[in-house]
């Protein structure tokens, strides 16, 4: 089982104990895996998650209307921000320039998956579009 969101290929989304188990191809295998992710923060808590102690980041207002502020709370070199869909569909991807952006998508309501990059640390979390 492994935790993150760095596959292609994803099928068969299952919710058990709190975190979203789902199977992906990863880019140096030939076979399914099982890959799982868990999101330690509730829908409406502004609360930085932070990575190996390194990164951190918030993610408001959550629930939203497609348009949220991607915040980060450390300097980075280099950093990016993947939007995806509940069934790993790319939905956007663009590079981040700065430690505060905005990021609007233009997709149906739903669960997103929100996947920031900064440096060699990787963070995940769910998005909420109402």
């Amino acid at each position: 089982v492994k935790n993150a969101l760095d596959a292609t290929i994803f099928n068969g989304f299952t919710e058990y104990n709190g975190s979203i188990y789902y199977s992906a191809y990863h880019d140096s295998t030939t076979c399914n895996e099982l890959w799982w992710f868990t999101d330690t923060a509730t829908y409406n808590n502004n609360v930085p998650y932070t990575a190996s102690g390194t990164h951190s980041f918030n993610i408001y207002p959550n629930p939203n209307n497609g348009t949220f502020t991607l915040e980060t709370t450390n300097d980075f070199n280099n950093g990016s921000v993947s939007v995806y869909d509940m069934m790993g569909r790319l939905i956007k991807s663009e590079k981040l320039i700065s430690k505060s952006e905005t990021i609007s998508i233009n997709s149906p309501k739903g669960i997103y998956l929100v996947k920031l990059q900064l440096d060699d640390a990787v963070m995940t979390r769910r998005v909420v579009v109402e």
